[in-house]
């Protein structure tokens, strides 16, 4: 767009300077002409020069012309195209933050769902196929599958990631499932709802393992995870609950003491080797 306004203008400044010189160039030949004698063959030749300079006039006035009328052309059709590309754009934008709108809208309705309570025919473990996925190495069939658990899990145990992993030379399925909780006041709803899961996954002998890992968005030093293993007889055994955000400041705090500590230690065993090494040189 900048080009085509540079280009005018640099038009104008030419055709500016080319009529300038040509107004010059008229006003020396009406000043020869004043001056001129009575000679017939010089009046001749003045007139067909007067001629040639005013069509030469006419073919400069006609071609600036043209030139300024297709540069008012594509000007104009490169401002309907930027007025067109310029309004597609602002729809889309105004598109982008509905749909941005929406999705937060969405997202917060998401966030405060309640817990609901276990369906009383509980939860089809069975309906997933879960020994094509453990002879079968198809991972959109794995995909299908965690969306699916993660989607109808997601109003009893909250806001839930699921993933599978599968084992097949020793024929096993482990899965994890990561939920999201607003607060802790809905742990209560969640542990129900877990042991009716645990019920439920026991008819699924090719599920031996599974972690569920509960995070809390108020408070996240609560956040927790549960793993269970199934025994030799089939029953799932539920290991020591960790708490990765309280050990590891635990562990912080620990470490900071025992280095704390360990300072005077130290310098108590420096202060009785340099007593000893005295002692030995004084006897």
């Amino acid at each position: 767009m900048i080009f085509i306004y540079i280009g005018m203008i640099l038009l104008a400044i030419g055709a500016g300077s080319i009529i300038g010189w040509r107004l010059y160039r008229e006003y020396l030949l009406r000043k020869v002409e004043k001056q001129l004698s009575s000679d017939a063959l010089a009046k001749r030749k003045l007139r067909l020069f007067k001629h040639n300079l005013r069509s030469g006039h006419l073919l400069i006035v006609l071609g600036c012309s043209s030139a300024i009328i297709v540069s008012v052309l594509l000007l104009t059709v490169f401002q309907l195209t930027g007025g067109i590309h310029l309004q597609r754009l602002q729809e889309e934008t105004s598109q982008l933050k509905e749909e941005v709108f929406a999705l937060r809208t969405e997202q917060t309705e998401w966030m405060r769902m309640p817990i609901f309570a276990y369906p009383e025919n509980g939860f089809a473990f069975e309906a997933t196929d879960w020994e094509h996925l453990l002879v079968s190495n198809d991972r959109e069939a794995q995909f299908a599958a965690e969306y699916e658990l993660a989607y109808q899990l997601s109003p009893y145990l909250g806001r839930t990631v699921a993933m599978i992993f599968v084992d097949q030379p020793l024929q096993e399925i482990s899965i994890v499932l990561s939920s999201k909780l607003p607060s802790i006041d809905d742990l209560n709803g969640w542990e129900e709802n877990f042991s009716s899961l645990l019920h439920d996954m026991q008819n699924v002998p090719l599920i031996t393992q599974g972690t569920f890992s509960v995070q809390f968005s108020k408070d996240s030093d609560q956040s927790f995870e549960q793993t269970i293993i199934r025994d030799e007889n089939g029953v799932w055994t539920l290991l020591e609950r960790s708490f990765p955000n309280t050990d590891a400041q635990e562990v912080a705090n620990n470490e900071g003491s025992e280095s704390i500590s360990s300072t005077p230690q130290t310098d108590q065993s420096e202060t009785i080797n340099t007593n000893e090494q005295k002692g030995s040189v004084k006897n």
